[in-house]
C-alpha cells in the first residue's frame, strides 16, 4: 500500500475547500471543475492529503457518520486556532483538553457534519 487518505464529500466543494485551507493552511489541487464549480480537489497538508468531492459527484451515505479525520499539529497554538475556526457553525463534541499521556486533544464536528479529531503531542 502506498498511501491512505480520507475522501470527504461536501456541499459547495469550492467554498468548503477554501474554508478548510484558511483553517489548516496547505496547498490545494483542483482535479475536476465544471462551469466554475469544483467537483473534485485535494488539500495537501504536510505529508498527508484530504480528497474532497462535491456532493453533486459523490453522494454521501449516512453510514459514514462514524468516520472522522485526525489532524496532528506542530503546536498547541495551531491546534487551538483550528479548533476555534472549525467550531464556528459546528459542534464541539469534546473540548480541547490535556490528556494524562502528554497529548492535547479535541473533537469537533464542523458545519458540513465532518468530524475532526485534533491532536498535538507535547514534547
Amino acid at each position: 500500500m502506498r498511501t491512505v487518505s480520507p475522501f470527504v464529500a461536501v456541499d459547495h466543494c469550492k467554498e468548503a475547500l477554501e474554508r478548510y485551507r484558511a483553517i489548516f493552511g496547505g496547498e490545494t489541487r483542483i482535479l475536476m471543475e465544471r462551469n466554475g464549480q469544483v467537483l473534485q480537489a485535494e488539500l495537501h497538508l504536510g505529508n498527508g492529503m484530504i480528497h474532497f468531492a462535491d456532493t453533486a459527484m459523490a453522494k454521501p451515505s449516512a453510514k459514514g457518520d462514524h468516520v472522522k479525520v485526525m489532524v496532528e499539529f506542530d503546536s498547541e497554538e495551531a491546534l487551538r486556532k483550528s479548533y476555534e475556526n472549525l467550531s464556528v457553525d459546528g459542534q464541539i463534541v469534546v473540548p480541547v483538553h490535556q490528556t494524562n499521556f502528554g497529548v492535547v486533544l479535541a473533537n469537533v464536528t464542523d458545519w458540513n457534519g465532518i468530524g475532526w479529531i485534533l491532536k498535538y503531542v507535547q514534547t
